[in-house]
């Protein structure tokens, strides 16, 4: 039986390559009310300040990653729940992009994104039972807001993981209720997704696509590389563009065809000539803007030369006990130090450990501005009749006396 854990994690920074999480929450399969949930807290090195808006949405006070694991065994840990289990539900699957940031740093080749496993986005999975069968149902950002239009009992406070979790346990067996083909349809492991598009590829055929903001649109698959589709994009009826997909988020991907004529109907949409203002466009590609992104690797792997990215395979395959190579690229070097500095302080010579607490130094000074703004800001998100949200911004106030 496919084991799923519904997991809840919590950033505390969204900086792409410096993208870091702060927690990671998870319960098992749900099976009484007594279940427990589970957090693992990763540490925030001295140098890295954390985006006090993004803890405060989030619940978290960095106080409880000070003193927690280091990046390096948050992750091994992390790691092991991932191959244990075979689905993954949550709310948002954006947050564990974070992964890939700390893989990139850790230079590892483990990922927690496995093509035979399921990654489910219950947003996502909404917006489309909204899109194609339930129009009067509420989505909305919030996860706690939306379980309460869809009949929740429990408080709303973003404050308890384990409330958020049962309330994203609680949408998930709603969504089932509601449609059960759909949900079996978005419960299809990254490979099988991988096998449709490719024969969209190889047939020049059409997609629908639905993401957590319920945006629709019509896609022509060009290109698949890894989790990233490269597609020509059809926006509404006239906007035509390139984009990247990535297959992680979680967006329903599906053959045109679910756009029946009762849905189209529904949905304000005229199948038939958007299909055929898809279909002319792919004959001039040339002519549309080509917003496709890199991704968090490509981006990473773009920084480095050849002698890094040689370096950076043995590092991957036996750890940074290795030796140093000359035509190592000045940001490559840098990036191990932090690295090592972070999680293995212990292997760093005296001058290395010297230049690690001047480049910390130098960093903490930068962010030290723009923290104390956002703390200042926070003032338009708290909730003066709660406690927790007091607390948290007067945690988040006084985080900087604990350097």
């Amino acid at each position: 039986m496919a084991k799923s854990l519904f997991i809840m994690p919590q950033e505390i920074r969204i900086d792409g390559l410096e993208g870091r999480l702060g927690a990671f929450n998870y319960l098992e399969d749900k099976t009484t009310d007594k279940e427990v949930i589970h957090s693992l807290y990763c540490r925030i090195p001295e140098r890295i300040l954390p985006q006090p808006n993004i803890c405060f949405l989030n619940g978290l006070n960095p106080a409880l990653c000070t003193k927690a694991t280091c990046e390096s065994e948050f992750y091994v840990d992390c790691l092991k729940l991932f191959k244990d289990a075979d689905i993954f539900v949550s709310w948002s699957n954006r947050p564990l992009k974070a992964f890939e940031a700390m893989r990139l740093r850790l230079c590892s080749k483990e990922s927690i994104f496995d093509d035979n496993k399921v990654y489910l986005d219950i947003c996502t999975l909404l917006h489309s039972i909204k899109a194609f069968s339930n129009p009067d149902l509420i989505v909305l950002g919030n996860l706690l807001k939306t379980a309460k239009f869809a009949g929740f009992n429990g408080k709303i406070n973003r404050h308890d993981q384990k409330l958020k979790l049962d309330a994203l346990d609680f949408l998930t067996k709603k969504a089932f209720e509601l449609s059960k083909q759909l949900c079996s349809f978005m419960l299809r492991p990254i490979k099988v997704v991988k096998e449709s598009i490719n024969k969209a590829i190889f047939e020049k055929k059409a997609l629908v696509t639905v993401d957590r903001k319920g945006k629709l649109n019509l896609i022509i698959p060009l290109k698949l590389e890894g989790c990233l589709v490269k597609a020509l994009c059809l926006k509404n009826d006239e906007h035509l563009f390139i984009t990247t997909l990535d297959l992680r988020d979680g967006l329903l991907i599906a053959p045109y065809q679910v756009l029946t004529p009762q849905r189209q109907k529904m949905l304000n949409i005229n199948l038939e000539y958007r299909l055929e203002t898809i279909y002319k466009a792919l004959n001039d590609l040339s002519s549309f803007e080509d917003l496709s992104e890199l991704s968090l690797e490509e981006e990473f792997l773009s920084k480095l030369n050849d002698y890094d990215k040689k370096l950076y395979n043995t590092i991957s395959m036996r750890g940074f006990d290795v030796a140093p190579i000359l035509q190592t690229s000045a940001f490559f070097k840098r990036w191990m130090l932090l690295c090592r500095g972070d999680n293995y302080r212990y292997s760093l010579i005296d001058t290395e450990l010297s230049y690690y607490q001047k480049i910390s130094s130098l960093q903490l000074e930068s962010q030290v501005k723009s923290y104390i703004s956002e703390v200042e800001n926070l003032q338009s998100l708290i909730d003066e009749n709660n406690e927790d949200d007091l607390n948290l911004a007067c945690a988040l106030a006084q985080y900087l006396n604990s350097f």
